[in-house]
């Protein structure tokens, strides 16, 4: 419960508009992908999920992988989807404060847009946010 209210204020305070908005009309389902490969190092970074409905009662699902070099494995999560706009979370291993390695989570929240899907990734520990753009295409993988 906790979680879906954080989504909605983030999303209240982050997309004023996007719920009431004309794009909400975007097709919310697919590929959206950052994933690259990067010859020099030979390492692969970026985001890719796929976005896909289910269940009895047409619920969201998100494959989700991401890459720092190399790629994890990917994640099944239960996203919330409120028109173009949509929240998760991804609960990791990292390294928090002086270097030890802790559980962290991280919210995600993004706007579909015509191209692609405006991703905004927050680690609750550490406080750092990004930005990145996922384009709607191919799976890297394809």
């Amino acid at each position: 419960m906790k979680f879906k209210l954080m989504v909605i204020l983030i999303i209240l305070i982050h997309f004023p508009n996007a719920v009431f908005s004309e794009e909400n009309n975007i097709k919310t389902t697919g590929i959206y992908s950052s994933l690259k490969y990067s010859e020099g190092p030979g390492d692969i970074a970026g985001t890719e999920i796929f976005i896909l409905k289910g269940g009895d009662s047409d619920e969201y699902y998100l494959l989700f992988q991401e890459a720092e070099g190399w790629t994890k494995p990917p994640i099944l999560l239960k996203p919330k989807v409120i028109n173009n706009i949509i929240g998760f979370e991804v609960t990791q291993t990292g390294y928090g404060p002086n270097r030890k390695k802790s559980v962290q989570i991280i919210t995600y929240t993004g706007k579909f847009t015509k191209n692609g899907l405006e991703l905004e990734g927050h680690n609750t520990q550490t406080k750092y946010k990004w930005k990145e753009f996922l384009i709607r295409k191919n799976s890297y993988w394809q």
